[in-house]
């Protein structure tokens, strides 16, 4: 298991490192942790709110940058708004069963806040594990290591080709 913190910058000196930003954009929900503790939950009969975007916003950029680091996630959640958060990770691998899972818990700087964001197994994780089971088997041929996820040639990764008037899903 392995356990990290960052705490955040505050939102002055985010600003501070950033000269030429003016203007009400940064940070970009104002009184933040203040808005999240008034928040009433979910929508009622009348339709969202601002305060149903905001908290949507905030939580999906979480989630987004879940699969970043402490440190990353702390500072983008000071740009929305929590400035002087503290971000405690905390991730456990088993190797066995190639899980690799990770929680983040952000607290706002006075406490009365709690966000928690999880991320599971990183896909290049497994495709890079399946790779190297794959260069074991007997018949396959051209199985790179890691396999590129940018190639869109999966006829490549075939061990053998369709038999002649077959045509395959590939398309060969």
């Amino acid at each position: 298991m392995r356990v990290v913190s960052a705490t955040a910058p505050s939102v002055a000196e985010l600003r501070a490192a950033r000269k030429n930003v003016v203007g009400s954009h940064f940070p970009i929900h104002h009184e933040l942790a203040d808005r999240l503790v008034e928040f009433s939950g979910p929508p009622g009969p009348d339709g969202l709110t601002q305060d149903d975007f905001l908290v949507a916003h905030l939580l999906a950029t979480c989630a987004g940058y879940a699969y970043s680091d402490a440190a990353t996630l702390s500072m983008i959640m000071a740009r929305m708004g929590l400035g002087g958060n503290r971000c405690l990770e905390i991730s456990h691998d088993v190797d066995v069963m190639h899980i690799c899972s990770t929680v983040f818990l952000v607290q706002s700087r006075d406490g009365r806040v709690v966000i928690v964001a999880y991320r599971g197994t990183p896909p290049e994780k497994l495709l890079a594990e399946l790779a190297h089971l794959a260069r074991h088997l007997p018949g396959v041929v051209n199985l790179p290591f890691l396999p590129s996820l940018d190639d869109h040639f999966p006829q490549r990764y075939l061990a053998r080709p369709a038999p002649e008037g077959v045509i395959s899903e590939f398309g060969d």
